[in-house]
């Protein structure tokens, strides 16, 4: 009777393992999984502060770098170069009787940038069909010569969607729309993605 109960307790448990291993290799990778991107796409800029004014689109370009978590979940980190702008700056004037009003007072071109790190979940449909959404921080820098906030920065959220395509191997082309919060810079593009 022990030989039995022996005999059983050493079936069930490589029993337990093989039974526990599928749902296991549904939730973690066999090994990390990391991917590279390359993007390009068009960036739009809407900024109204009380000494500049930016509203206008740039070609965009950028990097980004994640790493697979799960099956379903990405961390991604990655830089854009938003483009080049033109700046409106304003000063204040005073007219002949003595009360100060906003005027323009020259043009710039400025350079927006911005450092993200975000969360990524996505699906796969079909076989090929990659939807995704992103949500994470964007650190950005609004660079303005010569202006009175020459070096403007700040966080803010990030929102990203996309649709990815398998291109074959392990590439893949992303379709994307993503928006930072505050400076308010809607960008575009495609993304060429390769997976390790």
């Amino acid at each position: 009777m022990k030989n039995a109960s022996k005999q059983s307790a050493w079936l069930t448990i490589p029993t337990l393992v093989l039974l526990a291993h599928p749902l296991q290799a549904q939730v973690w990778p066999p090994q990390p999984e990391w991917h590279l991107g390359v993007e390009v796409g068009s960036t739009q800029l809407d900024v109204s502060e009380e000494d500049f004014r930016i509203y206008q689109s740039d070609t965009s370009f950028g990097v980004r770098a994640g790493w697979s978590v799960t099956s379903n979940v990405d961390l991604v980190a990655g830089y854009l170069d938003m483009g080049r702008f033109d700046t409106v700056l304003f000063e204040d004037e005073v007219d002949e009787d003595g009360d100060t009003r906003r005027v323009v007072g020259g043009f710039r071109t400025s350079s927006a940038t911005a450092w993200t790190a975000h969360a990524e979940l996505n699906y796969e449909l079909f076989g090929f069909l990659h939807p995704s959404v992103g949500l994470g921080v964007a650190r950005w820098r609004l660079d303005i010569p010569d202006g009175q906030h020459s070096d403007t920065q700040d966080t803010a959220p990030i929102l990203r969607l996309a649709v990815g395509f398998e291109l074959g191997g392990n590439t893949r082309l992303d379709i994307s729309a993503q928006r930072i919060g505050r400076l308010d810079a809607r960008s575009g593009g495609l993304t060429l993605r390769f997976d390790f």
